[in-house]
């Protein structure tokens, strides 16, 4: 796993980083609390670098199993972390129908109005191509 911050314990792990307008996540295993925490701390520290101009959160989820439930609520309070410090569109690679339900429920109490399913990408490229056109709609894309 590559990036700029990382965690692991025995059952998971993720590493984050941000390239221009995007943070970037790599998830692995199954995620529990402490590596939830973990990733709610580095998560916020990356959102902070990007405030206030607007920006993209992209993750691969391909080879997570899903969230604890303490865990799901820490990921649940670092999406709308994101939110609040100017994320505008995020974009997903996922396979577990688990996680799929674990992250529509997060749109769901965040409020957002889109479906998960409409944000799951097959390939890093086809989400960076997605993400990069809806962050180029915006005022502030340079």
């Amino acid at each position: 796993m590559r990036g700029n911050l990382s965690y692991h314990d025995k059952f998971g792990q993720y590493s984050m980083w941000i390239e221009g307008k995007i943070l970037f996540c790599i998830v692995h295993g199954a995620i529990g609390e402490t590596v939830a925490k973990h990733f709610h701390l580095h998560f916020c520290q990356l959102a902070d670098k990007l405030a206030p101009n607007p920006w993209a959160y992209c993750a691969d989820l391909s080879a997570c199993e899903g969230y604890t439930p303490e865990a799901a609520n820490r990921v649940k309070a670092s999406h709308q972390y994101g939110i609040s410090r100017g994320c505008i569109v995020d974009a997903y690679q996922i396979s577990s129908p688990l996680l799929i339900n674990q992250s529509q429920k997060f749109r769901e109490a965040l409020g957002l109005d889109t479906h998960i399913n409409d944000r799951i990408f097959s390939n890093d490229k086809s989400c960076i191509a997605f993400l990069t056109a809806e962050l180029s709609k915006t005022r502030d894309h340079i």
